[in-house]
């Protein structure tokens, strides 16, 4: 009876390792687990035109990015500050500039003093996966 009980105990084990190792191959395909995969393609940088790292932005800034080797409408972008929710910017069709851009009023960001703060930007694609991200730290006045 105890070598029945042991058996079945070890082929559950065995059961899960499977189960466990099938999902890990799967999830090495970019197509099936969205967001496993190189962000960091060259062709397809962000770029974070405005702010720059380092730079101290007062009131009103215009937060400008832009993805090289994508037209506007195939990818969003987002950003956040000291991980607070992330707001989706829009397309800058005015001024005739392939950029993402948001304005931000950052005269509320009193939390960390006059900084530094952390402002990240992730681009994704039409299917929401990752495919750019960039930190930039920046100090307020």
């Amino acid at each position: 009876m105890m070598e029945s009980h042991l058996a079945g105990r070890v082929s559950s084990r065995i059961s899960r390792s499977v189960l466990v190792l099938a999902v890990a191959v799967l999830c090495l395909t970019a197509s099936s687990c969205p967001g496993i995969y190189d962000v960091h393609d060259r062709d397809r940088d962000l770029e974070v035109i405005w702010p720059r790292n380092g730079a101290t932005l007062r009131d009103e800034e215009l937060f400008r990015v832009r993805l090289r080797g994508r037209s506007l409408d195939d990818y969003e972008v987002y950003w956040s500050v000291d991980d607070s929710p992330e707001r989706r910017m829009l397309n800058d069709r005015e001024t005739g500039r392939r950029e993402k851009v948001y304005l931000v009023d950052t005269w509320f960001w009193d939390w960390g003093g006059r900084g530094p703060y952390t402002v990240r930007f992730t681009a994704e694609d039409d299917r929401g996966r990752t495919i750019a991200r960039r930190t930039v730290r920046v100090y307020v006045r």
